[in-house]
């Protein structure tokens, strides 16, 4: 994984999708799960006005999980399950 290089990662996914993401990690043996920032469902239909709305709802997460310190439990943007609910 990207990560093991010492590259962050975020995966965007929709929200039905999240516990997929969730038991892919388990099934890669890895002991955290992905971080998951998740959008409503569907998004093939949207415009780019509606995505981008879309995007502003997670900018923040993302942006978090990307320079947070995954070593460090007491950062809470090292909750994977974060974002699910949005």
């Amino acid at each position: 994984m990207i990560e093991s290089l010492g590259t962050p990662a975020t995966l965007v996914i929709t929200e039905p999708f999240a516990p997929l993401a969730a038991s892919f990690s388990r099934t890669l043996g890895l002991a955290e799960a992905y971080h998951v920032a998740a959008v409503a469902h569907p998004v093939s239909t949207k415009d780019d006005a509606e995505l981008g709305a879309l995007a502003a709802t997670i900018v923040d997460l993302v942006a978090a999980q990307l320079t947070i310190d995954p070593t460090d439990p007491t950062d809470p943007t090292n909750d994977s399950t974060r974002g699910a609910e949005q």
